[in-house]
């Protein structure tokens, strides 16, 4: 059985591609296929890196079957890179059926133009982030697949029932867990107003984001070298921060 295998960072620039096919019934035997293809450099990295299978966070010994979607992520390498947070709030959703739960609600028709503008930006601008952490409300769901086709295709996409919050610091403990690489969350407010506020200590456009942030927003935050587990309050700088009524005009 052989799957398509998504590849980051140095083993990518080992292996020469991002998307490699390997053999094994696990994730740990298809990394280990793929150093024996690639040298003992790439295995030392395989190593001590980790899976996710189908978008949900795996292990060595997490069992691979046909048609699964398996990526290996190196750690991060002692901070040679700066991180790259972007906060891309849900759009406007639907309140026309009061009975139905707030994690089913869908987007409105303005909600849905709005993803699809927000979608052309990220396209223009050259926005892929390496993971995508997605709430699994409705609504912020339809707000990924709406950008998700200008992301590109190597990010890794995780529906994230921890992102289904409202509170900061819960965003912020999920964020310390990630393993490396630029992250792009798709959540709610308050959370995501409030996470650019307590990570931004700087930028031209903090007040705006202060006053509000918008549904179908965005914003981009550059944090120090290091790794997301050492992410540390007031240390980043809102370096972008974007609203559809901007786009459209």
């Amino acid at each position: 059985m052989t799957v398509d295998v998504r590849l980051f960072a140095a083993l990518r620039e080992i292996a020469g591609a991002s998307h490699v096919p390997a053999s094994g019934r696990t994730a740990g035997e298809i990394a280990d296929a793929l150093s024996a293809v690639h040298g003992e450099r790439f295995a030392s990295i395989a190593a001590v890196s980790s899976f996710v299978v189908n978008g949900e966070r795996a292990d060595r010994t997490t069992p691979i079957a046909d048609g699964d979607e398996v990526a290996i992520l190196p750690p991060v390498s002692g901070g040679t890179d700066a991180l790259t947070l972007w906060l891309l709030r849900h759009a406007k959703s639907s309140w026309d059926d009061p009975g139905l739960d707030d994690r089913e609600r869908p987007l409105a028709p303005r909600g849905a133009r709005a993803a699809a503008l927000m979608g052309s930006y990220l396209e223009r601008e050259g926005i892929g982030p390496d993971w995508v952490l997605c709430s699994s409300a409705r609504r912020t769901r339809e707000t990924l697949a709406g950008v998700l086709p200008a992301l590109g295709s190597d990010v890794v996409v995780r529906i994230e029932p921890a992102v289904y919050t409202f509170d900061a610091q819960q965003l912020l403990a999920v964020l310390r867990e990630t393993e490396g690489g630029s992250v792009l969350i798709v959540g709610h407010n308050p959370a995501m107003q409030d996470l650019a506020l307590v990570l931004a200590g700087r930028g031209e456009r903090l007040a705006d984001l202060e006053e509000k942030f918008p549904t179908a927003a965005l914003a981009e935050i550059e944090l120090p070298e290091g790794s997301w587990s050492d992410l540390a309050e007031g240390t980043g700088e809102l370096t972008r921060f974007v609203t559809p009524r901007e786009l459209a005009d």
